[in-house]
C-alpha cells in the first residue's frame, strides 16, 4: 500500500489474496517502520517554480512534469494527483465506464471493462492500478481456446489538430504469458484506412510462471500525427498462448491534446479488377454486304417525313427518315395481359356468385317456410270441429 510518509496521518492497509489452494493461510506479526520519513526538499526544488520539465509537490519535493496526472503516485502527499492539479488532462480510469474508448471499427475482438474480482485469480491483473486493490476497473481482453492467433483487438479514441506541440498518451498495461502476442498503439485519418504505427516507450510481458509482474506504463507522443482529426487506437494482436493476461488501464493525454468530439471519414471500400486477356478462339470481322432483298417502299407523310421500308435512306434535306425492314417481323406481344385478366376475371365471378347467394339464401328459406304454413292450413278441415263420441240426443234427454 501507499506510505505518504510526509503527511501528518496516515494509514496502512495490508491485504491478502488468497490463491487456488483453500487450505493455505495467511498469518500477520510484528510491524515495524524504519527510516519511514522523506528526504528534504533539495535547495533547487524552489527554482522549479517557473521549470516546465518540473512539478512541485505541496510538500515542497519535486518531481518530472512528466509523472503528474498519470494514476500514480509520485509526490509523498499525492498533491501530483488532486483533481485541481489534473484539470486541464483527459483522463480515463475506467471506474465508471469506457469514457470515450470504444471498439474500433475492424476490431475481430473487443476489449472488455471488468472488476478485479470477476474473474478467476489466475485469469485476471491481482489488482486495479487506479485503486490499487480489487475494487477497481479495467479493460481486458477475455481469451478462450477458439481465439486465433494473430487477432486484431484495439479501442479507438479521438483527437483533433493540436494547437502546440508537446501531446503524448500515456497508459498502463498489464501482460502476463509466454506467448500472449504484441501490443498495437497507432492511428488512422479515415475508418476502413490500415492502421499507422506509433513508437511507444518498451515494455516487458512477464511470463507465465512468473511470481512477480506488475503494471507499466506506455507513452506515446502524438503532436507530428495531429495535422487533422485523428483516430488514436490501442490494442495487441494475439500469440498462441490462450491463457494469457492482457489488460489496460488509467489512459490519460497531457493537455496539449485536444478532444475531437466529431468522426472522421470513412474511406469506402473498393475492389479492384484487373482486365484479364482474351484466350477464346479467334475472332471473326465481318463486312457489310448490298441488300439483295425485296424491293422497297418510301411514304411521305404531310410533315415532310420519308418513311422507308426495306432499306435506311437519308434525304439531302435532313428531313427524318424512319426504315423499317420487309422483311421484319412485328415485336411477339406478351400474352401475360389476358391470362391475369382472365384470372382476375374468375375470381370476381365466384366472388359475385357467393354474395348472391348469401344475399338469397334468407328469402329463399322465408318463401318456403310460407309455403308449408299454406299447406298445413288448406290440409284442415272446414267448418266446425265435433267429438264423435258426443251424443247431442242422449244430453238431450237427460
Amino acid at each position: 500500500a501507499y506510505l505518504p510518509t510526509c503527511a501528518s496521518e496516515f494509514n496502512v492497509i495490508v491485504e491478502g489474496i488468497r490463491g487456488t489452494s483453500f487450505t493455505g493461510d495467511i498469518a500477520l506479526d510484528d510491524f515495524r517502520f524504519e527510516q519511514c520519513y522523506e528526504e528534504p526538499p533539495l535547495p533547487t526544488c524552489a527554482q522549479a517554480v517557473g521549470d516546465p520539465n518540473q512539478f512541485m509537490c505541496q510538500s515542497k519535493h519535486c518531481i518530472p512534469q512528466a509523472n503528474k496526472c498519470d494514476y500514480e503516485l509520485d509526490c509523498c502527499d499525492g498533491s501530483d494527483e488532486e483533481n485541481i492539479a489534473c484539470y486541464d488532462y483527459q483522463r480515463c480510469d475506467f471506474e465508471t465506464d469506457s469514457c470515450s474508448w470504444e471498439p474500433s471499427s475492424g476490431s475481430e475482438i473487443e476489449w472488455e471493462r471488468y472488476r478485479v474480482t470477476a474473474m478467476p485469480y489466475s485469469r485476471r491483473p491481482p489488482y486495479d492500478h487506479t485503486t490499487r486493490s480489487q475494487l477497481g476497473h479495467y479493460l481486458q481482453l477475455r481469451l478462450n481456446s477458439t481465439t486465433q492467433r494473430d487477432t486484431l483487438a484495439t479501442v479507438s479514441n479521438y483527437l483533433g489538430v493540436a494547437a502546440q506541440q508537446g501531446c503524448i498518451m500515456r497508459f498502463w498495461i498489464y501482460f502476463k504469458s509466454s506467448n500472449n502476442g504484441q501490443l498495437v498503439v497507432g492511428y488512422r485519418y479515415a475508418i476502413g484506412d490500415d492502421i499507422r504505427p506509433l513508437s511507444f516507450s518498451s515494455y516487458q510481458s512477464c511470463q507465465t510462471n512468473a511470481t512477480q509482474c506488475s503494471w507499466q506504463r506506455i507513452d506515446v507522443l502524438l503532436s507530428s500525427i495531429l495535422t487533422q482529426p485523428t483516430e488514436i487506437m490501442i490494442g495487441v494482436r494475439t500469440g498462441a498462448d490462450r491463457d494469457g493476461i492482457m489488460a489496460i488501464d488509467d489512459v490519460t493525454y497531457t493537455p496539449q491534446c485536444v478532444k475531437y468530439n466529431g468522426t472522421i471519414p470513412t474511406r469506402p471500400t473498393t475492389t479492384t479488377s484487373t482486365p484479364t486477356p482474351y484466350t477464346g478462339p479467334p475472332t471473326t470481322t465481318s463486312t457489310s454486304t448490298p441488300y439483295t432483298g425485296p424491293p422497297t417502299t418510301t411514304t411521305t407523310t404531310p410533315m415532310g417525313m420519308t418513311t422507308t421500308q426495306g432499306i435506311a435512306t437519308t434525304t439531302s434535306t435532313g428531313r427524318m427518315t424512319t426504315t423499317k425492314d420487309a422483311g421484319e417481323k412485328p415485336p411477339t406481344k406478351s400474352n401475360l395481359g389476358p391470362i391475369l385478366g382472365g384470372i382476375f376475371g374468375g375470381i370476381a365471378l365466384i366472388a359475385l356468385i357467393i354474395i348472391g347467394y348469401i344475399y338469397c339464401l334468407p328469402k329463399i328459406r322465408a318463401a318456403r317456410d310460407t309455403n308449408a304454413s299454406d299447406r298445413l292450413l288448406a290440409s284442415l278441415p272446414i267448418g266446425p270441429i265435433t267429438n264423435p263420441a258426443y251424443s247431442e240426443t242422449a244430453t238431450s234427454d237427460a
